[in-house]
């Protein structure tokens, strides 16, 4: 049986959508002392323009987007670290906190996603693998049609809430086959806000175990 093997998390982010057009009318200090006060040793980087206001953290590799002309904000923590170890306390804090700050959480929807990859243990052709488990075309047989690899997405719902996953095979640097398979899922919440920081904190460290709980149910 083929097994998940260097699962890594690439990057956690928040999209947020506002209900109202984001009206950027506090400081930049305001944001930087957020930053100060949830992480340690913090010393974001503030880039601004009239649309979009950045904020990053080199240190945590955290970072604050505010873009005015889509009337979004998104917050991305790009730390690379072994899936199952990885802490989001304070990243969870920082979220909540910055989304206070910005406009009251004035939220009228949000999505929680999540960048990840693994290797299949055994095997050394990824999008082969994915095909041969996922992916069938039979009527393209009489054509002499040779499919030789593919990706897969999902749609589906738990609890009233929408996920999408999608599971891309990877080539290296040569276009040779690798035993690795990019994971990036997004879990929608339409008409909501974000709920005070234990259901917060909660909801979204289940999202995230559940998902290492899926793929281990997908590879076979």
């Amino acid at each position: 049986m083929t097994e998940i093997i260097n699962h890594k998390t690439k990057q956690i982010n928040f999209v947020l959508i506002p209900k109202q057009s984001i009206n950027f009318s506090i400081g930049t200090d305001n944001l930087k002392d957020v930053f100060i006060d949830k992480i340690d040793n913090s010393k974001p980087v503030i880039t601004q323009f009239p649309e979009i206001t950045i904020l990053f953290d080199p240190t945590s590799q955290i970072g604050v987007s505010i873009i005015k002309e889509q009337n979004k904000i998104i917050i991305a923590d790009n730390n690379i670290t072994n899936y199952s170890s990885r802490s989001t306390d304070a990243f969870l804090e920082l979220t909540k906190k910055m989304v206070d700050v910005i406009n009251n959480n004035d939220i009228k929807s949000y999505g929680f996603n999540i960048i990840s990859s693994f290797d299949l243990d055994d095997k050394e052709d990824s999008a082969k693998y994915i095909k041969d488990n996922f992916i069938n075309f039979p009527n393209l047989d009489q054509d002499s049609i040779e499919i030789k690899g593919g990706n897969v997405g999902f749609i589906y719902e738990k609890g009233g809430i929408k996920y999408t996953l999608k599971l891309d095979s990877q080539i290296d640097t040569e276009s040779n086959p690798t035993k690795t398979i990019l994971v990036n899922q997004n879990v929608h919440f339409e008409n909501k806000k974000l709920p005070d920081f234990s259901d917060f904190k909660r909801q979204t460290n289940e999202i995230y175990d559940e998902l290492l709980q899926l793929l281990n149910k997908i590879i076979l």
